[in-house]
């Protein structure tokens, strides 16, 4: 007896799966077959009743909106005098709504007024709506009536609208329209409450005007005559109805139109009815069979077969437990379950341990990293990623990828989602604006994330902060040409100006020579004009040469002399001041926000003067022949920096040239040298700043120009 049933888990397993698990399952299959078949049987019954109910409700409202559409054509109706335009009206409403097949105007005398419809009726269409008419005679007020023709073939529904004499107590006419069953035949198609049902509209008579299961124009008219529920129906109950029908047994729902004289009538036949209990009584039954089947199958199995398996995983949790430091004396143990229990909790606190230790080592990573699915979605971000964009990893992660504020890195990771990428180079450049404003430039790269079959689950993608980098790299691109170009104007200081001094000098001989010598000789006319002119082109070209080789000079050997703190404020108001007279002659405005406190830089004052001289001029040379002219400079704090903003709406700077604005020589002014910005930039550089600029064709520029604070609070004096 111990051998088949022996102590600890097998015992235990075999009274639970026989009292708790087979015995309850059982019971409950027999209840739930047993009370399903009334609940679904009623839930069948009250699904067909609301179809019903449905289409009566549809059918009336739109039939209702018809008569008040009606009622406010006839209402409208003047008299003679407005005869055309009231026919107008009529054939209107006929051609524009789908609602009606015919629509016609009936006078006094019974005669129809809009003949040219007429021609397209039979006799047994005019018959019928002369019988409307007769009807019209006596009820005197709107109403909906159906009438079937006397050789049986077709079925109308009608509505009918009086026209009242002014006294009221007479008929003018009557507007009676008849409605278009293949419309209704249309509409209700949605209604039905199931594939193989059919959706009915009914006369009082019992004659089919709609059905959904057959064709619109279906002759002659099918009739109810004969189904159990006719009577009941047109005593205007509502019910259910099961029974036979059109030769088939069904479930059928009825329910009046109120205030017209048609019933709807959902049908179902009975067979796809009862396809929820016979479907469901099938699987239960299957299902308990299946279970009752496998637990037993269990049960004899299982007394011989999971012990050991248990006791396979209590040996392998003790040699993990080995190499981890905690140990458990599992095989003494008598309950396996406790046993197992206790050495999966310590493996579950080593696990998390070492998940903190990654998560650790994640966090510390000083480069921003992100994951996503294959669905789109950010699965995980650090710390480091969400800084970069100011914001936290809650504002990311479970969220689709449209979330981040990087358009760039948005289109890099749909770009590898599904590794449709090139991952062995995925680096690349990503441009990017904070929440401050400032344009950065990301670096990212891509790599699959694989699981340990090496299925790709998702994409891991790094980024960081490339802006500092890429000027520095920028920087030293420029400073290696600023050298080349040293180089080049030491020789020219040499080899060019020497040559300019001695023309210089000649041309003020040739100068004294000629004017004294016409003065002596009274020499006058045209030809000594052009020689004077040729001699101050000369000195003026010469002049000019001169002003372009010091600025050379000055460009490669400018420096800072001695340093003190400029309050930028003051500095700004100072620059505009000095360009004040030239803004009033191009008529170009000035907008200044300057700060209420001092802010300092540390610095040169002077290179700062010519620096914002620079970039000013610059604006003023974008806005030139522009009447709305107008140039606004703002200063304030940025963290540790001072943020000066210049904005123009001048020309602007193509796309194609922007990132050449700071190259010595590069200009895009017709006459520029192509050295303001080039020596601003460096200016800007040598106070350890930074300067960037923002431009589209045609709608103005704004420079960005970043200086560090000053920490030292003494003015300037």
């Amino acid at each position: 007896m111990k051998i088949i049933l022996p102590k600890g888990l097998t015992h235990r397993f075999f009274t639970l799966g026989l009292f708790l698990v087979v015995i309850p399952i059982t019971i409950i299959f027999v209840l739930a077959i047993y009370l399903s078949q009334n609940v679904l049987q009623n839930q069948a019954d009250e699904h067909t009743l609301q179809g019903a109910r449905t289409t009566a409700n549809q059918t009336q409202q739109l039939f209702l909106s018809q008569i008040n559409m009606l009622e406010t054509i006839v209402e409208n109706y003047t008299g003679e005098e407005d005869f055309d335009n009231f026919i107008e009206r009529i054939e209107t409403a006929y051609l524009k709504d789908p609602f009606f097949i015919d629509i016609a105007f009936i006078n006094q005398d019974g005669e129809r007024e809009n003949e040219a419809r007429r021609s397209t009726l039979d006799s047994s269409s005019l018959m019928m709506e002369e019988s409307v008419y007769e009807e019209m005679l006596w009820r005197n007020s709107s109403f909906v009536t159906s009438r079937k023709a006397e050789d049986e073939s077709s079925l109308g529904v009608y509505i009918a609208v009086p026209i009242p004499e002014p006294a009221a107590s007479e008929l003018e006419g009557a507007v009676i329209a008849r409605t278009n069953m293949f419309y209704l035949n249309r509409l209700l198609q949605n209604s039905r409450i199931g594939e193989d049902s059919r959706t009915l509209l009914v006369t009082n008579d019992g004659d089919i005007f709609v059905d959904t299961a057959g064709a619109a124009d279906e002759a002659p008219p099918q009739s109810l005559t004969g189904a159990g529920f006719l009577n009941d129906m047109q005593r205007g109950r509502i019910g259910v109805y099961r029974g036979e029908a059109f030769g088939e047994e069904v479930l059928a729902g009825y329910y009046p139109v109120d205030r017209l004289p048609l019933y709807s009538v959902a049908i179902q036949p009975m067979e796809e009815a009862n396809a929820p209990i016979g479907t469901l009584s099938a699987v239960l039954t299957f299902g308990w069979l299946v279970i009752l089947a496998t637990g037993l199958i269990l049960l004899t199995v299982s007394i011989r077969w999971i012990v050991k398996p248990v006791k396979e995983l209590t040996d392998q949790a003790a040699d993990y437990a080995k190499g981890e430091g905690w140990h458990l004396n599992i095989l003494k143990e008598k309950d396996e379950i406790f046993t197992l229990g206790t050495a999966m909790k310590h493996m579950a606190e080593s696990l998390q341990e070492k998940e903190r230790f990654l998560q650790l080592i994640l966090e510390s990573f000083p480069y921003g990293v992100i994951t996503t699915g294959a669905d789109g979605n950010v699965t995980s971000m650090n710390k480091a990623g969400a800084k970069l964009f100011s914001g936290r990893r809650e504002d990311f992660v479970d969220k689709s990828i449209a979330v981040l504020p990087s358009k760039g890195l948005r289109e890099h990771l749909l770009k590898y989602r599904k590794g449709s990428g090139n991952f062995s180079e995925t680096e690349e450049e990503i441009p990017f604006v904070n929440k401050d404003g400032r344009s950065l430039t990301l670096k990212a790269a891509s790599s699959p994330l694989l699981d340990e079959k090496g299925k790709m689950i998702g994409v891991l993608t790094t980024f960081w902060d490339y802006t500092e980098l890429k000027k520095l790299q920028q920087h030293l691109h420029r400073s290696e040409h600023l050298a080349a170009i040293g180089q080049m104007t030491a020789g020219l200081a040499h080899e060019v100006k020497n040559p300019l001094g001695t023309i210089q000098m000649a041309s003020d001989v040739v100068e004294a020579e000629f004017d004294d010598l016409a003065r002596k000789r009274d020499i006058k006319g045209p030809g000594p004009s052009m020689i004077k002119e040729a001699i101050t082109d000369i000195q003026a070209e010469t002049q000019r040469l001169n002003e372009l080789v010091t600025r050379f000079l000055k460009m490669s050997r400018h420096h800072k002399e001695e340093e003190q703190n400029v309050d930028i404020g003051k500095l700004v108001l100072e620059v505009s001041r000095l360009l004040s007279h030239q803004m009033k002659r191009e008529n170009i405005n000035m907008e200044l926000d300057l700060p209420e406190k001092p802010l300092y830089v540390l610095g040169d004052r002077n290179q700062l003067v010519q620096a914002f001289l620079n970039i000013f001029l610059n604006s003023l040379e974008a806005m030139k022949n522009k009447d709305d002219g107008l140039l606004s400079v703002s200063v304030r704090e940025s963290g540790t920096n001072i943020q000066v903003i210049v904005d123009d709406n001048g020309i602007g700077i193509p796309d194609g040239k922007i990132n050449r604005i700071f190259n010595p020589f590069f200009s895009t002014k017709h006459e520029g040298s192509g050295l303001g910005l080039s020596i601003t930039h460096d200016i800007i550089q040598d106070h350890n700043g930074s300067i960037e600029v923002a431009s589209q064709a045609e709608e103005g520029t704004t420079c960005f120009v970043y200086l560090p604070e000053s920490i030292e609070t003494e003015k300037v004096m």
